[in-house]
């Protein structure tokens, strides 16, 4: 996944007019150029603030969804899991188009929030999938533990639970 991001990072260090893979040679020109260009700045504070929505509320959605799809049996769990195979399904553009009319169609589209709740809605199939990989593998004999130290329910998610399946939070969160 990270592989063309990453040739058009290493292109972006060449010092010609266009772009070239692997580089003649190594320049930080438009590196320094970026600073001057207003459109661009804005441009990543923008997509800061849609990934900073999207994290935030993917972190929470994620954890809660992934530790109750493993540990409850749920009413809606069959729909749940169709809702997270969508990624895989449904093109993104297409998702992205659908989202696009119905916010089109509610009144809200043209604000920065909409393309962050467009991120989120299309992202948290991933963070669960993440979530819950690292919640299948937690040993629940660790949090019976907990609890029979006299831990309370929120101490063993807090001190247990969360820095078991952090690596998984990280990775969606990543994603």
């Amino acid at each position: 996944l990270l592989l063309p991001t990453l040739i058009v990072l290493a292109g972006s260090f060449h010092p010609g007019e266009i772009i070239r893979f692997p580089p003649d040679g190594l320049s930080l020109r438009w590196y320094a150029a970026l600073p001057e260009r207003g459109e661009f700045v804005a441009a990543f504070w923008r997509s800061v603030y849609v990934a900073v929505f999207c994290t935030l509320f993917s972190i929470p959605v994620g954890i809660l969804t992934g530790l109750g799809l493993i540990r409850y049996d749920l009413r809606f769990k069959q729909f749940l899991q169709l809702y997270f195979l969508l990624p895989f399904t449904v093109p993104l553009i297409v998702s992205g188009t659908i989202l696009l009319i119905i916010f089109g169609e509610i009144g809200v589209l043209g604000q920065l929030w909409t393309v962050g709740l467009a991120l989120t809605i299309i992202n948290i199939p991933f963070m669960i999938w993440s979530v819950t990989a690292r919640v299948n593998a937690l040993d629940s004999d660790l949090h019976d533990a907990a609890q029979n130290l006299g831990a309370e329910e929120l101490q063993t998610f807090l001190h247990v639970t969360i820095p078991a399946i952090l690596p998984g939070v990280v990775s969606g969160a990543l994603l």
